[in-house]
């Protein structure tokens, strides 16, 4: 199974444009791990809650962050910005891989009412395949749903002990040094 490294920031930032220590603070991690696989923010960091920040995506702040991840050889989950299109607001999270391209983004499906009056509902869940990983869900990482994210970490907990019991039993069985200590 290979080795995916993933560091949420928690950030205590001002409800302002926020994008510059956003990127430092990117870096900094990045820099003191460097073998972070994945890198994620809070919910609106990088301009805070008011609307008038909103943005479209593609966008100048989308770019910028892809620009980063491409830059890093990281995957980055700059946490959601409130995106405009259409004359309306969404509260949107990107994905962006380590080359760069923007492979999903997620309108938030669920505002948060009444914190967030005057932002529409996005209609679908984000699923995205990392290579050699699988499938992750954007949505239990934004959402801080720790039911799904406990299960998947107990559920490849038990697959690997389970894997290395299968081993270990294998190898007493089929080694003869193992069967000659036996005795």
């Amino acid at each position: 199974m290979p080795t995916f490294t993933v560091a949420g920031l928690q950030l205590e930032l001002p409800n302002a444009d926020n994008i510059d220590l956003c990127e430092h603070e990117i870096r900094l991690a990045k820099s003191r791990y460097p073998w972070l696989d994945m890198i994620l923010l809070p919910e609106l960091a990088t301009f805070g809650t008011a609307l008038d920040r909103a943005q479209p995506m593609p966008g100048p702040a989308e770019r910028r962050y892809a620009a980063l991840a491409r830059e890093l050889g990281t995957w980055l989950l700059p946490g959601s910005l409130y995106e405009r299109r259409r004359g309306q607001i969404f509260n949107t999270a990107p994905v962006i891989a380590p080359d760069g391209r923007v492979v999903a983004r997620y309108r938030k499906m669920f505002p948060w009412t009444p914190y967030e009056r005057g932002v529409t509902p996005g209609r679908e869940f984000v699923v995205f395949d990392v290579p050699g990983v699988g499938r992750l869900f954007v949505t239990a990482i934004i959402n801080r749903d720790v039911p799904v994210i406990l299960g998947t970490t107990l559920l490849y907990a038990v697959a690997l002990l389970c894997l290395n019991l299968v081993a270990d039993l294998a190898k007493a069985a089929l080694d003869p040094r193992t069967a000659r200590d036996r005795r």
